[in-house]
């Protein structure tokens, strides 16, 4: 398995690019794309900005090629890191070029500390003396000495079973990139580029759009011809995961707590935060409570059952008398709760087709509520006309969330013209579209008794 990043993740820090070079060239042998940087302020990019990097090359000696007291050394390396890591960079490894092994530890020691959160996942220390002369020429054993530096990442990284993991679904993301251009394009023959490129963007943007591309602006355009390869991108990554022979793959499985909310999870697999459009499908857009009859769909929803009730409030309730109208109340003042911090909304279910090529008449809509979990256990209602989500942390509200689509309002508008900014990833829109498909078609019995 290759364990290098090849999508450019590589970032080189030597104030003498004499020194890189031997490196750099390497790496151009190898095609393994990577940032140089001297180690100057005014040559770095932003702090916060840029891609996430995988693996740096750091010379701890910034200053000259001279012993320089560690205090000096460090806030060099302090603030080129700082400015390289940003605060959501995912787990990277850090080569040290260092004089001695107790300058590389101390180095890293202070880093562990300073950087908390965006501190290396694993850290090597290197000689340059073993590759490479002060004026940059390689020395006598550099094919040797370079061959057992990579042997050291890799035995490095080969503990960080899901580190390695996620270099390997990188690298697969970034060669399906070319095997889809190469699948996209591969009707094209005896062509050049720059005879057939407008033509070629023409009809990546008709295959979406229809017979509408033509009316569609310059940007629109362009989406549509984005569209059409994001679908060749999606099933070539698809393809080339499952057609992987890797051999030396590897998987830890992890169920412990680790103090991490799993609906923080499930918002990310649940909906996407963007800028939506009208009529887009899966897009949900807040509505008043008076939308529909959200009273009665609530009615619908919720289960009356005595055993969800907290046995202290239940005893008080037989101790009362008359029981039915008691409970009764309580499941009135339940939905209240509910209705207090609800948030109703309409979830859109236009065909991405008529949305491509702007044939929607009427706008299909599906409406549903955002309730707060802790009120969950009052709606494990199994009904075919209900769609209930996993719990997730809903940003809007700042508490976890679920939500419930109630199929019987199904329903038609001719305008859509509420703001939104989220929407359903595809593959859990097209589980609800499924269920309310079972839901439309189901044929019931036919039978006596």
């Amino acid at each position: 398995m290759n364990m290098l990043p090849i999508n450019g993740r590589i970032a080189i820090v030597d104030d003498s690019i004499e020194q890189a070079l031997p490196l750099m060239r390497e790496f151009g042998k190898r095609r393994l794309s990577y940032s140089y940087y001297d180690g100057l302020s005014e040559n770095l990019p932003p702090k916060g900005e840029g891609d996430d990097i995988r693996l740096v090359f750091l010379d701890v000696n910034l200053v000259d090629n001279s012993v320089r007291p560690i205090k000096e050394l460090y806030s060099m390396v302090f603030g080129i890191m700082d400015r390289l890591i940003g605060n959501g960079n995912l787990p990277y490894m850090l080569v040290c070029w260092s004089r001695n092994e107790a300058e590389y530890n101390e180095i890293i020691k202070r880093l562990n500390v300073d950087l908390s959160e965006r501190r290396p996942l694993c850290s090597i220390p290197l000689q340059k003396s073993e590759f490479f002369t002060l004026d940059g020429k390689p020395t006598e054993g550099f094919d040797t000495n370079i061959e057992k530096l990579f042997d050291n990442i890799s035995h490095a990284i080969s503990p960080h079973t899901s580190f390695l993991n996620l270099l390997f679904w990188e690298n697969h993301v970034h060669s399906a990139v070319n095997h889809a251009l190469e699948d996209a394009l591969s009707g094209i023959k005896n062509v050049s580029w720059d005879d057939a490129a407008d033509w070629i963007f023409t009809k990546w943007g008709q295959a979406y759009s229809g017979k509408n591309f033509a009316a569609l602006d310059a940007p629109d355009k362009l989406r549509s011809a984005f569209h059409t390869l994001n679908l060749f991108l999606h099933e070539t990554i698809e393809e080339d995961i499952d057609a992987d022979t890797t051999s030396d793959l590897n998987f830890h499985s992890d169920d412990g707590d680790k103090g991490i909310s799993v609906s923080s999870f499930n918002e990310r697999l649940i909906f996407s935060f963007c800028q939506t459009y009208s009529q887009e499908p899966g897009r949900i857009a807040l509505t008043p409570d008076n939308y529909i009859n959200f009273d009665e769909s609530l009615n619908f929803c919720f289960v009356r059952n005595q055993e969800l009730i907290p046995e202290k409030e239940m005893d008080q309730i037989r101790e009362k008398g008359n029981p039915k109208k008691l409970l009764k109340q309580y499941y009135s003042e339940v939905k209240e709760s509910v209705k207090e911090s609800w948030s109703t909304f309409k979830l859109v279910i236009n065909a991405p087709c008529d949305y491509a090529q702007k044939k929607v008449v009427m706008n299909k809509i599906i409406p549903g509520m955002f309730i707060k979990s802790e009120f969950r256990k009052w709606f494990a209602n199994p009904s075919n006309a209900l769609f209930i989500s996993p719990n997730f942390h809903c940003r809007f509200t700042g508490c976890d969330c679920f939500f419930i689509l109630d199929f019987r309002y199904l329903t038609s508008e001719e305008d859509d013209k509420q703001k939104g900014r989220i929407k359903l990833k595809q593959v859990v829109l097209a589980e609800i579209l499924s269920k309310l498909s079972r839901y439309i078609n189901r044929q019931g019995l036919l039978m006596l008794e």
